[in-house]
């Protein structure tokens, strides 16, 4: 793990699990285990349990998945035969309809892109729809199958009123099928007993980070990246006073946290005007700067 770019952590998908598993604080990893436990439960009874964790932008939600994802893949459930892990692209664009989202189902499961885009513009929209069903069901053989979605609320937009019902009867009628997904904020309408997956998911809220939480953060950053000082200034009185300047600056951002972990060492602990300068100039996005 030596020289880790912490860059890295912005970009979960591609972060090794030893990384992610690193660098869970404690309630993050107990939300983790909770979710894997259920989706464990469902796998053995071949039925399902629908997750959604919900937080603000840089909460965390991603390494979460993220960490979920490769703990299936890689640990408990390798080579696929007990189980699929199917994991949508983090922003997915152009969900507008069932079809669109069988389509992003079966690119994220590894179909060809040729016979994607056969089904994208087809005479018969109806059918095309059924047959990307029928792709789905023997693509994964009906074994367990987890779908794993972020920035649900947006899906949810972009399928509408009309084909959301679609969705909830297929996922009904294929009881297999498990969602794991993150958003924002709860999607439209979700208190209401007529949206089709009213009570549907176990809501499992992330909130920011508050101090303490924030010093067990850096500290985990600061093991993986071996900066031995900083990590022993971190676990002092000194360090978590530190600590409480950089969280009223960042709100206990998880994704900022990360960032300035970037520049952080022992010395700059006592000056953090140049860290936070060379965060601002060189990692955020305008998101970020502006706040």
């Amino acid at each position: 793990m030596k020289g880790l770019n912490v860059q890295m952590l912005f970009n979960p998908q591609s972060c090794s699990l030893e990384i992610l598993e690193a660098t869970l604080t404690e309630k993050r990893r107990k939300l983790a285990e909770t979710i894997l436990s259920q989706i464990e439960d469902s796998i053995a009874s071949k039925g399902s349990h629908n997750n959604l964790i919900i937080g603000p932008r840089g909460t965390g939600k991603t390494h979460v998945l993220h960490y979920i994802r490769r703990i299936l893949r890689e640990k408990r459930y390798p080579g696929n035969d007990v189980c699929n892990v199917i994991a949508l692209s983090e922003d997915e664009r152009g969900i507008t309809s069932m079809l669109h989202f069988l389509i992003a189902c079966l690119r994220a499961a590894g179909v060809e892109n040729e016979k994607l885009i056969i089904m994208l513009d087809p005479d018969d929209r109806v059918r095309a729809v059924e047959d990307a069903e029928n792709l789905f069901r023997q693509i994964t053989r009906q074994k367990p199958t987890l779908l794993i979605m972020e920035n649900l609320s947006d899906i949810f937009d972009g399928l509408g009123k009309e084909d959301m019902p679609k969705l909830r009867a297929f996922l009904q009628s294929n009881p297999y099928i498990s969602i794991l997904a993150s958003s924002i904020f709860l999607f439209k309408e979700s208190n209401k007993p007529d949206h089709p997956f009213y009570g549907y998911f176990s809501i499992h809220p992330l909130p920011f980070l508050d101090s303490r939480e924030a010093r067990e953060f850096l500290i985990l950053l600061s093991k993986v990246n071996d900066k031995n000082n900083l990590n022993s200034i971190l676990n002092t009185d000194l360090g978590q006073r530190r600590v409480n300047a950089i969280h009223h600056l960042t709100g206990g951002n998880h994704r900022l946290l990360s960032m300035l972990s970037h520049f952080l060492n022992s010395e700059g602990l006592d000056e953090l005007v140049a860290p936070f300068q060379q965060m601002v100039d060189r990692e955020l996005t305008p998101y970020y700067q502006q706040r």
